[in-house]
């Protein structure tokens, strides 16, 4: 029942019980006790008069109680209507205030977040060798890259920011990227030797309505490494400081690439300024050839000579490099994907990097360097998958004599797969060196054992958590440089220990 029928009801109810009450008095008054007649004529209008009221009275209660359920169940039906007008009601007598208030308050964080992207990579663990100190890696004198499984001593990390920004649907696309480092030798979760990088932090934009397809960059960028992962051997890295195009259509040839990038040494501070190297990257990428898609690559050098600040002088350097890189995915029908490359360089190029390098005792403008790598992932079945990797490389490093150094590489790392999360995995590896600048010629072996919890049962997946158990042996001419302190006496060596590995 309504609040204003209720209402209604007992007023009409009031009136009656005042109407009798009335009457009542009128009959007991001393007024009208002198005229017996007029007084009984009186008792009788006023019976009459009740009766009448007590009737209207009774049928207006009927009605009302009639009224009151046909309105009940007009409530019920109208209840969805009526509350989504008042709801609406509601929203447009608050929208201009929340619209002020929308440009008054600061952005939300789902808004902040709009167009951000993260990524990275961190691997961590801690490892003793077999006299019981802390491990140190075994890698060959002379070797550009050890075979890393159970072979890490560090934690190394990498964390990946990016932002892309809104524009108008006709471009262009822009892009902000960071890319923070840090490692640390394990000594100590806050130790005062724990390094803190800036590795990328550049703009990248794209997308133009009169280059669709092109994109612009400048800063610092890893710019399109390639690695071998079971050795983590960066063979091409020309990563640095700089700006370029890239993704520029070549018909229907492939994608061209061109980029200048440098960098420059503190060390070396001269009548110049600070030493510095320039490089005029040019690579012809996504081109199609036989069993899959290649990328052609030159590399034009140069840093100015100069005089030190002590007096040293140091000539001014040039350099060319070039090479070829071949991909492929599921070789022999397997899932997986292979690639092989070849390069040469000479001069201040001929490292295959940006970086620079000691202009008095490298001999930059005598040296040259061919390198030769082949490395392939196959994702067999559910049980098993396996990396390989070959490495040849023969390097003139320029100084007086004999100064070529020559470098092969081979290892393999099969992993067995108990069912999707369970396996272990098996690295063999092998680095042969001959260095006729120290006389050194002489190898090294070192195998590891590692069960495995996994994400699933691929040769990528990550996060991983590893147990690892390493031997390493080594020929004469490389004992006291192996190992660390703890086997400088030594031509072999053993550790173990945890270790987790993940990128996303």
């Amino acid at each position: 029942m309504s609040r204003d029928m209720q209402r209604g009801r007992s007023q009409r109810m009031e009136v009656g019980r005042v109407f009798v009450a009335i009457a009542v008095f009128l009959t007991g008054s001393p007024a009208f006790a002198e005229d017996g007649g007029e007084i009984e004529s009186l008792k009788q209008e006023l019976g009459a008069v009740k009766q009448q009221y007590e009737q209207r009275i009774e049928s207006l209660e009927s009605r009302l109680k009639a009224l009151e359920a046909h309105q009940a169940e007009g409530q019920k039906a109208e209840q969805p209507d009526a509350m989504a007008a008042a709801q609406l009601q509601v929203k447009e007598d608050i929208a201009p205030r929340t619209a002020v208030e929308a440009q008054a308050a600061p952005p939300s964080w789902a808004k902040l977040m709009e167009g951000f992207e993260y990524g990275g990579y961190v691997r961590s663990g801690f490892g003793v060798n077999g006299k019981g100190g802390d491990m140190d890696a075994f890698q060959a004198p002379g070797a550009d890259a050890k075979y890393r499984l159970g072979n890490e001593a560090e934690t190394y990390g990498e964390l990946v920011l990016a932002k892309f920004f809104e524009t108008d649907p006709a471009g262009p696309d822009v892009k902000t990227q960071v890319r923070l480092g840090y490692v640390t030798e394990n000594d100590n979760v806050s130790d005062s030797d724990d390094q803190f990088r800036i590795k990328e932090s550049f703009v990248e934009m794209g997308d133009f309505s009169w280059a669709p397809d092109v994109k612009f960059w400048a800063g610092e960028r890893y710019y399109h490494r390639y690695d071998i992962h079971i050795n983590d051997f960066f063979y091409l890295d020309m990563s640095g400081y700089g700006g370029g195009v890239e993704d520029i259509p070549v018909g229907d040839l492939g994608k061209f690439g061109v980029a200048y990038i440098g960098g420059s040494d503190d060390n070396y501070l001269s009548n110049v300024g600070r030493r510095a190297e320039s490089n005029l990257d040019l690579r012809l990428y996504d081109v199609n050839v036989p069993l899959g898609h290649a990328m052609f690559w030159v590399d034009l050098a140069h840093t100015e000579g100069g005089t030190t600040t002590t007096g040293i002088d140091y000539p001014q350097s040039d350099g060319f490099a070039t090479g070829l890189v071949h991909t492929s995915k599921d070789v022999f029908g397997i899932e997986g994907a292979h690639t092989a490359s070849i390069e040469f360089g000479r001069g201040t190029a001929a490292d295959f990097s940006a970086a620079l390098e000691d202009p008095v005792t490298s001999g930059l403008n005598q040296r040259w360097q061919t390198r030769i790598t082949d490395s392939t992932v196959f994702d067999f079945n559910e049980q098993w998958s396996l990396m390989y990797a070959l490495v040849y490389q023969l390097e003139d490093r320029g100084t007086t004599g004999d100064s070529e150094v020559s470098w092969y590489s081979a290892g393999v790392r099969p992993i067995y797969y108990f069912n999707k999360n369970i396996g272990v995995a098996l690295e063999g590896g092998v680095d042969y060196v001959n260095d006729k600048t120290t006389g050194r010629d002489d190898a090294l072996f070192k195998l590891t054992i590692a069960p495995e919890l996994r994400m699933s049962n691929k040769f990528f997946s990550r996060p991983v958590l590893r147990a690892y158990a390493t031997y390493a042996a080594w020929g004469g001419d490389f004992q006291g440089l192996v190992g660390g302190n703890a086997y400088r006496n030594d031509t072999h060596g053993f550790s173990y220990g945890l270790q987790m590995e993940t990128w996303w």
